[in-house]
């Protein structure tokens, strides 16, 4: 393995990483994106002012390493991105309530967007590279996220959300003291 982590952060933290209390396993945070992110969501979210953005990278804590692929890695990645999806639509929903906002997130399986026509694919690794500088190891030649307390059992994926800071603050806070 080749060690390609970035070592430190590139984008500016609202909020710092946080376990969700409804969605166990979850965690999240909230950053203004680094200017090379911001290049990169144009192609990805075309049409839409990535100068509002805020990034929500999350990360969950797999059941196994998925630093290999089988079939246990792939029901941990179905059963992870199933558990992101929902929390991603609880958060868009309290987002909405609060006021209109354009709120998108991306399949980490593919990197396109879930809900918007994107034109591009975004990077989650690189993303969580460049967002909050965890490193990244190359096995062969995939890039494997490192979380630095869970290593590489460790699930990424990311909302994009270009409400005002205190909306999304508070909707992630309502999300949090949810039940799943």
């Amino acid at each position: 393995m080749e060690d390609r982590g970035r070592g430190r952060r590139a984008a500016d933290t609202v909020l710092h990483p946080t376990l969700s209390d409804a969605f166990e396993g979850l965690e999240y945070s909230v950053h203004v994106p680094a200017a090379s992110v911001r290049r990169e969501l144009k192609t990805v979210f075309p049409g839409t002012d990535v100068g509002q953005i805020l990034v929500v990278p999350t990360v969950q804590q797999a059941r196994c390493s998925l630093l290999s692929w089988g079939e246990e890695q792939a029901e941990e990645k179905d059963r992870l991105l199933e558990r992101f999806v929902r929390w991603c639509e609880a958060v868009k929903k309290a987002v909405l309530k609060r006021e209109t906002a354009w709120i998108d997130a991306v399949d980490p399986a593919s990197g396109v967007a879930l809900w918007g026509g994107a034109a591009g694919v975004y990077n989650e690794v690189d993303g969580f590279a460049r967002t909050l500088g965890y490193d990244v190891q190359l096995v062969g030649s995939c890039p494997i996220l490192e979380h630095p307390a869970w290593r590489f059992r460790s699930y990424p994926a990311t909302l994009f959300c270009a409400a005002r800071r205190n909306t999304l603050l508070h909707a992630l806070a309502e999300v949090n003291g949810a039940t799943s």
